[in-house]
C-alpha cells in the first residue's frame, strides 16, 4: 500500500505540474504579462546610467532639425503656482475627506475642497472651472503665501515659449496683457484679442496651479504621486475669444505647423455655446492649408458629453493628437458604446491598455466618416508618468523620425521635472520594467536594450514607438510637462 501510494504520488505530482504549466501558459496567452511597474534598486542603479547614455546617443546621432514657422492658439494666462496643501491650510477648511468627490464645475469653496481632496488622494491631475466669487477667495488665500510664484500659463503660451526656445518662428494666438507680455520670449509674435478695457492688467487671466509632491499629507490623505490641481475662472480663454483674430492672419503667416489647445476651457460654458464654438473652430480648421500639419493638445475635461463632442467633431479634423492618461480615460469613456471602462484602470495604465485604447480611437475616428477634412487623424502622442507612446498610420505624412521624437519627449520630461540639463542617475527612478510581452509589442524579443531605448513595431497598419521615462524623485515643477513633451516631439517630426 505504501509502495502504491508512493508510485501514485510520483505519478500525480508531474501531472499536476504539467497541468499548472499549461494553465499558466494559456493564461498568459489570454492575459500576457505587460510591462508592469517597479523594479529593485540594485538593478535600477545599473540600468538607469545605461538608459541615460542610450537616450543621449540616440538624440545626438540625429542632427537637430532647423525649426520653421509655428502657430499656436488659443489659451494664454498667468499661472499662480503654489503648494496645494498650503492653500488649503490658508483657507482654514475642515479636513473632513469622507465627502471628497469630483464636481465638473465648482460653484463654492466647499465643492473646491471636495474636488481637490478627491484628486489629491488619487495623485491625479485635474483642471476645473470655478465661479468668480469663490475663485477670488481662493486666489486671495494663495496670493498671501510667501512661496507663491508667477509664471507664463496656458497650453498655447507654454508651447509657444518652448517652440521659441527651440529656435522656431512663433505666432501666438492668445490673450496677452501687461504682465504676461513681460514673461513671454520677446521673439514671439502675438495675435491678441483686443479688449475694450482701459486697464491692461484686466487682459491677463489668472489660473491657480496647486502642486504637491509624492507622499504629501493633507489631513488623513497621502498623495501617491506628485501632481497638480488647476482651477480658474477664465472668461476670455473659456470662450476661445482670441480664435477669430488668430485665424484672420493665419493664411498670410502660412505656418508649417498649427497647434491648437485650450478647448477644455469651454467646459464652463453652456452646452449650446460650446457646440457653437466647436462649429466655429471646425470652420476655421477647414480653411487651414493642407501644407500645414495640425496638432490638437487635449487637457482635463470633467463633462463626458463635452469630451464626446470634442472627440467626434474636432479630433477627426486634425492630423495629430496629444494627451495624457487622465485625458485618455475620458476619451475612452466618451467613445464607449457598451459598459464604459473603469477610470481607475487609467490611473497607472499598462502599455497594453494604452495601446488598445489608441487603436479604438483610430477606429472611432474612421467610423465618423468625415470626408471633407483635409487633416485626417494620422498620429497620436500619449504620455504618462512611466512611458510615452507615439502611434501613427502607415503611409501617413509623418516622417520616419518618430523614434527620435518619442525619445526627445521622454528625456525632456526628466530634465524639466528635475530642472537640470543633465540627468543625474541618483535623482531619478524607473517605474517601468524594460520588457514588453511579444503578444503586445509584436516583436520577437520584448526586452529593451538600454543602449537603444525605444521599442518599435507595427500592427494593424499602425506604427508604434514606445519609450520608458526616468522619473524625477523630487520634481521641482510639474506644470507644462505635457506641453513640453508634445513640443519637442513635433519639432522632430515636422521639421526633420
Amino acid at each position: 500500500l505504501v509502495w502504491k501510494s508512493g508510485m501514485a504520488f510520483r505519478f500525480i505530482v508531474p501531472v499536476i505540474s504539467i497541468a499548472i504549466g499549461i494553465y499558466i501558459y494559456l493564461t498568459q496567452q489570454t492575459h500576457p504579462r505587460d510591462a508592469d511597474v517597479s523594479g529593485n534598486d540594485a538593478s535600477q542603479r545599473v540600468i538607469i546610467p545605461q538608459l541615460i547614455h542610450g537616450f543621449d546617443t540616440l538624440i545626438q546621432n540625429r542632427k537637430k532639425p532647423q525649426c520653421g514657422k509655428v502657430a499656436v492658439g488659443y489659451n494664454a494666462n498667468l499661472d499662480l503656482i503654489v503648494h496645494g496643501v498650503e492653500v488649503m491650510e490658508a483657507l482654514k477648511l475642515p479636513k473632513n475627506h469622507q465627502s471628497s468627490s469630483d464636481h465638473e464645475k465648482l460653484s463654492s469653496v466647499d465643492e473646491f475642497h471636495q474636488t481637490f481632496s478627491h484628486f489629491f488622494g488619487k495623485g491625479s491631475a485635474a483642471e476645473r472651472f470655478v465661479d468668480r466669487e469663490p475663485f477670488d477667495k481662493i486666489v486671495t488665500a494663495a496670493s498671501s503665501l510667501e512661496s507663491k510664484q508667477w509664471f507664463t500659463g496656458g497650453n498655447a503660451a507654454l508651447m509657444a515659449s518652448r517652440f521659441a526656445a527651440e529656435g522656431c518662428e512663433v505666432l501666438l494666438g492668445g490673450q496677452v496683457g501687461k504682465v504676461l507680455s513681460t514673461l513671454l520670449p520677446p521673439q514671439i509674435k502675438v495675435a491678441s484679442h483686443q479688449s475694450n478695457s482701459s486697464d491692461t492688467n484686466d487682459l491677463d487671466e489668472v489660473h491657480l496651479i496647486m502642486e504637491y509632491s509624492k507622499f504629501s499629507k493633507y489631513g488623513t490623505l497621502s498623495a501617491p504621486r506628485a501632481n497638480r490641481f488647476i482651477t480658474h475662472s477664465d472668461t476670455t480663454n473659456s470662450m476661445l475669444t482670441p480664435m477669430e483674430q488668430f485665424h484672420s492672419i493665419l493664411p498670410s503667416y502660412n505656418p508649417s505647423l498649427l497647434v491648437i489647445s485650450g478647448l477644455h476651457l469651454l467646459e464652463g460654458q453652456s452646452p449650446s455655446t460650446r457646440t457653437q464654438r466647436i462649429a466655429d473652430l471646425n470652420a476655421h480648421l477647414s480653411s487651414v492649408s493642407s501644407t500645414s500639419k495640425v496638432h490638437l493638445e487635449l487637457a482635463s475635461v470633467g463633462d463626458m458629453h463635452f469630451m464626446s463632442e470634442i472627440v467626434s467633431q474636432v479630433v477627426p479634423r486634425v492630423d495629430s493628437l496629444g494627451l495624457n492618461e487622465q485625458e485618455l480615460a475620458s476619451v475612452s469613456i466618451s467613445i464607449s458604446t457598451g459598459t464604459p471602462p473603469d477610470r481607475e484602470l487609467f490611473k497607472t495604465p499598462t502599455p497594453r491598455l494604452v495601446i488598445d485604447t489608441l487603436k479604438k480611437i483610430f477606429k472611432f475616428v474612421d467610423s465618423q466618416n468625415i470626408s471633407e477634412t483635409v487633416h485626417p487623424l494620422t498620429r497620436i502622442h500619449f504620455h504618462c508618468l512611466a512611458f510615452h507612446l507615439i502611434v501613427q498610420r502607415d503611409g501617413s505624412m509623418w516622417t520616419s523620425n518618430a523614434k527620435e521624437a518619442v525619445a526627445w519627449g521622454s528625456i525632456a520630461t526628466t530634465k524639466q521635472a528635475c530642472d537640470s540639463q543633465q540627468v543625474d542617475p541618483d535623482a531619478v527612478e524607473l517605474p517601468m520594467h524594460l520588457h514588453l510581452n511579444d503578444a503586445i509589442s509584436k516583436v520577437s524579443d520584448g526586452s529593451l536594450n538600454p543602449a537603444d531605448p525605444v521599442w518599435t513595431w507595427k500592427n494593424e497598419k499602425l506604427q508604434f514607438f514606445l519609450a520608458p521615462v526616468m522619473v524625477c524623485k523630487n520634481p521641482t515643477k510639474t506644470v507644462g510637462l505635457g506641453d513640453a513633451i508634445s513640443t519637442v516631439a513635433l519639432i522632430q517630426q515636422v521639421f526633420a
